[in-house]
Formats: structure tokens, sequence, C-alpha cells
């Protein structure tokens, strides 16, 4: 599999008798949370964690104004918008590549599902160090799992490496899943209706993730990532930008019903700061493999890749050359 890379403030009044408001319902979600995803004997599936985030549209010609706005808003220390949750809240900045293919049936099973099997590749240019720089994962996404909207299972198997400069098929990379993890991966594909040797590769995405991490007393509780997506598909491309402010995964996961109904409204609290500072952001949960093909079906927002315009060129020289050659034959028969 080849890579590419990546071609106001709201009222501070009555924010305590808000949250008072808010955690009583999301108290009662994350406890109807706790028992899905939950084994039979109460604990955890480790490998089975729930993604649950407020996904933003965000206009292209908003993008850099809401990175700012999120630097000023969310500093190292002491982001005014969390005050009210308690603890040393603590931010870091960073900005990461990411190269996903997703991978689906001729038919497009999992597209109709809202699910997603992908596989990704992340770069950190800026650190090097960082223990995921070059990191590739396969990632299962389940939709539907509860009743609340935000929530998804997501399951993560990390293939062997690859060898430098080896190529491969984008379905191939399934048989880098180590043997172990191999009948965990096949059962979550059966789970989507699906055999893993079915899948192909559908459409890829080029990201480009500007991310605040954001920490309570040392510990990770959320992120909030604004991606450009570039979605590619043939010789068609599509370019948007959203806004994910997701709970740590393990630290909603294994969280009791308090702390997640506390998790849960934080993030509301980030995303209805992030809407009353730029109206024009609106909330859509829609996938971004679903998301991605909308775009690229629509010739309203897909455009025509230079790569394209080469094969046009190249084909056009192909077929002239070929012509030239039946001509030079035919003469030479006569």
């Amino acid at each position: 599999m080849t890579f590419a890379p990546a071609h106001c403030r709201p009222r501070a009044r009555g924010l305590r008798g808000d949250l008072a408001r808010l955690l009583v319902p999301a108290a009662l979600l994350a406890v109807a949370a706790t028992s899905a995803f939950a084994d039979g004997d109460g604990s955890f599936d480790a490998n089975r964690r729930i993604e649950n985030e407020y996904k933003l549209d965000v206009p292209d010609d908003l993008a850099d104004e809401v990175w700012a706005y999120l630097r000023t808003r969310y500093p190292d220390a002491g982001a005014t918008v969390l005050a009210a949750f308690g603890g040393v809240h603590r931010a870091r900045f960073s900005v990461e590549y990411f190269r996903d293919t997703y991978l689906d049936t001729r038919e497009r099973r999992l597209l109709a599902l809202r699910a997603g099997v992908r596989h990704r590749r992340r770069t950190i240019p800026h650190d090097t160090t960082d223990a995921k720089h070059g990191r590739e994962l396969v990632q299962v996404k389940l939709s539907g799992v509860d009743s609340v909207t935000r929530h998804r299972v997501e399951l993560k198997f990390e293939p062997r490496p690859l060898a430098d400069g080896r190529a491969e098929a984008p379905a191939a990379v399934l048989e880098r899943i180590d043997r172990d993890d191999r009948a965990r991966f096949t059962a979550a594909c059966r789970e989507l209706g699906v055999r893993a040797q079915e899948l192909g590769a559908a459409l890829g995405n080029a990201q480009t993730r500007r991310r605040v991490y954001l920490s309570i007393d040392g510990a990770d509780v959320a992120t909030i990532s604004l991606d450009r997506v570039c979605a590619d598909q043939g010789w068609w491309s599509a370019v948007f930008h959203e806004v994910e402010i997701e709970i740590d995964e393990a630290t909603y996961t294994q969280g009791t019903p308090e702390q997640r109904a506390r998790l849960d409204t934080m993030i509301g609290v980030i995303a209805d700061d992030l809407r009353a500072r730029f109206p024009r952001i609106t909330q859509d949960q829609t996938p971004k493999y679903n998301k991605s093909q909308a775009r690229l079906a629509d010739p309203r927002t897909r455009t025509w890749t230079p790569a394209g315009d080469v094969a046009i060129v190249l084909g056009s020289v192909a077929l002239l050359m070929a012509g030239a050659w039946l001509t030079r034959r035919r003469v030479g028969h006569r």
C-alpha cells in the first residue's frame, strides 16, 4: 500500500447551572452505555473501545480562524471554558498527518451500514520520536451500537511492519495482522456481515490533523482535532474540514457512569463554545467514510485531479502511437 502526503466568547454566567442541567441526562446515557459495552461478568473488553465524539462541519474558509481560536481558548494551562470541571487543566498542540485507505466490499455494504474498516498510517514530522510516528493500524468501526448517536465501537489491530520498498495491494495489509488477532478481526467482519476476504480498497483519505490534547490532573481526557481531509477515488478528489471533539477512548470505556457523564458534559461544553463563536459550524455525525464518498460522488464538491489529466494525455499518446503502428502495418501489407 502506498501513502501520499496531505496535498463572541460564550456567556460565562449560568455555566454551573447548565452543567447541573446537562449532567442528569448524560448520567442516564452513560449507564446505558456501560451495560452495552460490558462483558457478561461486568468487565470491559479492552479490545472494544467506545468512541464518543462530536463531529462538526467547518466551512473551508474558517479553518485557520478556528485553529487560531482553539490555540487561544485552550492555553497550556487554565482553560477558562473548563474551569467549572475542577482540577489542573493542561493542553498541548500537535500537527499530524494520516493516510487512510477504506476497505469495503464491491457492493459497498459497509458504506450502507455507516461502518468502516480502514488501514491508517500516521506521521508526526515535528516529533519523530513520538511512539505513534510511522505507526500503522487496521481499525474496525461499528455504528448503531446503542441509542447515543455519538457512540461507535472501535477495534484496533496493529499489522507487522512492512519491509521498506515493498509494495502491496490495499487489502494485503490484513495478512500482516498477527495470527492471534486475525481470528478477532475475522469475527469483527462477520459482525458487520462481511468476510475479510471480500474487502478491497474503496477510497483514500489524506488528512492534515491539527490537534489539541487536553488533560486534567495529568490524565489525558479528550482531544479537539481540526482535520483537513482530502478524499481521493480514481481520478477524483474532494476536500473538506471538520472538527472532532473526542473523549479519550480508554478513559471513557473504563470509566464509571458518573465519570462518563462528566466527560460527556465536558465535550458538550467544548462543542457549544465553538459553535457559539462560529455560528456557521454545524454538527454532522456522518462518518468520514460516508462523508468522503458523498463528496466524491457530488459534481459540486469533487474536482478532477492533475493525475487524471496526466492519464488522459498518456492514454491519448498511446492511442496515437497504436493508430500510427496500425497504419504502417496496413501500408506494409499492400
